[in-house]
């Protein structure tokens, strides 16, 4: 009777573990499926960005990315380099060394510590407006044209139409700013050099 007994439970031992195996497989075939998928799928990847109440169509590719995107970028980066403060402008700064490509990072530092002590010194604020924006995707470039003025306390120093062109680059999903240069005046904006 002991025997039977313990062919019974050794059976049963038996079939339970037959279901918790090709419970075991079936899991394991789910899963090489969907890694296979998600492997095919990955190729072509975009990361598209909505704003609410926005129109724009603002979209970002591994190395690329819509007009839309440049433009907001650029916009960005004219409002926080150009509309300052004294008090301020430490800030603005620091906002753009955030996008600033890890190779131009400390370069554009010290230009932002001389153009701090420079906005101190003679307590300047200014204001831009931008008018108009033109993007060149191919170059990943965009010319910004717009109202620049500047101020030492209450006076008006400068009341200019300006062009200011940033370039931008796009590393995995990331739009860095490669510098911006005042194009105000001078030819075809998209191909001046910009000197180290």
């Amino acid at each position: 009777m002991d025997s039977t007994l313990i062919k019974q439970e050794l059976g049963s031992l038996e079939r339970q573990l037959k279901r918790e195996k090709a419970f075991r497989n079936a899991v394991i075939i789910v899963l090489a499926v969907m890694t296979l998928y998600s492997f095919l799928n990955t190729s072509e990847t975009n990361i598209e960005i909505r704003k609410f109440g926005a129109d724009q169509n603002i979209e970002i590719k591994e190395n690329s990315a819509t007009i839309d995107y440049y433009k907001s970028a650029a916009k960005k980066l004219a409002n926080l380099g150009f509309t300052y403060s004294p008090i301020t402008a430490s800030i603005n700064y620091d906002g753009i060394l955030l996008m600033v490509a890890p190779e131009n990072y400390g370069v554009t530092q010290k230009f932002f510590q001389l153009q701090l002590e420079k906005i101190k010194k003679n307590n300047l604020s200014s204001v831009f407006y931008p008018r108009e924006i033109t993007v060149n995707r191919k170059t990943q470039a965009v010319i910004i044209t717009g109202i620049h003025r500047i101020y030492s306390g209450e006076q008006l120093v400068e009341d200019s139409v300006k062009k200011y062109r940033f370039d931008f680059v796009i590393r995995n999903f990331k739009i860095f700013s490669f510098g911006f240069i005042d194009v105000t005046g001078k030819g075809d904006p998209f191909l001046i050099k910009v000197k180290p």
